[in-house]
């Protein structure tokens, strides 16, 4: 297939013990217009901390979600399901409802994947991050999902589908892997309504009006604030 070059690739993981090897993580320099692809290690008793990165471009009800992994010893992991496009095809809902791209996991560091929005794209995207309240037993669950789910796409693709299978339902389904009491709401499809169902459900902390939490969360001008690729990740959580 003559796919996008950043979407050449897709990650796939293995396990050795409390540690994950990520291979074909994406390291694009997009202010230089360069891929890369890399291998990375994560070792689960350094995971600190899990966020949602949401990106909107339009509408307030629709934004891209993302998850990142924080660890205490190395740079955040950032896991962002997408269609693979082929070199000149582009998204469409409609098309989305039957079988045009295939689903892609990407894994990314954040200088990556999230400065693509909030630096890099045309225009640029809203982009909020919020830290997500979660156990280490939810954070290693739902990060081993995402290998194996990563995994099985190598061996076996499968159809993105604008309602079924997007960018937040997919992240739903690992979740209730190990939350089968979750039920689905509305607003997993109306992704940009996301930061109230967390507050409703505890995951985040919102003692302020939506608003207000929302103004702390906003990462754009943090990310463009920030010097070098190196330091991104602690520029969008000052």
């Amino acid at each position: 297939m003559n796919w996008f070059p950043e979407l050449e690739s897709i990650v796939a993981g293995a396990v050795e013990g409390r540690k994950r090897t990520l291979h074909n993580g994406r390291d694009c320099c997009w202010g230089r217009g360069t891929q890369a692809w890399i291998d990375r290690e994560f070792n689960l008793d350094q995971m600190e901390g899990l966020d949602v990165i949401l990106s909107y471009w339009g509408s307030p009800n629709i934004a891209h979600a993302i998850i990142s992994f924080r660890f205490a010893d190395v740079e955040p992991v950032a896991f962002s399901v997408v269609i693979r496009k082929e070199v000149g095809e582009s998204f469409s809902s409609l098309g989305g409802f039957f079988k045009k791209f295939e689903l892609a996991f990407i894994a990314a560091n954040e200088s990556d994947i999230v400065a693509l929005r909030t630096n890099h794209r045309d225009p640029i995207e809203d982009v909020y991050l919020y830290p997500l309240n979660t156990s280490a037993a939810e954070r290693e669950a739902l990060f081993m999902g995402y290998v194996n789910r990563a995994n099985e796409l190598a061996v076996k693709p499968a159809w993105y589908h604008t309602l079924t299978a997007n960018c937040t339902t997919v992240i739903f389904d690992l979740v209730r892997d190990f939350r089968k009491e979750l039920k689905l709401d509305k607003r997993i499809v109306m992704s940009g309504l996301l930061p109230d169902l967390f507050a409703e459900r505890g995951a985040i902390d919102r003692a302020q009006p939506y608003g207000d939490y929302r103004a702390v969360a906003a990462i754009t001008s943090k990310g463009q604030a920030a010097t070098t690729r190196e330091t991104y990740s602690k520029a969008i959580r000052k």
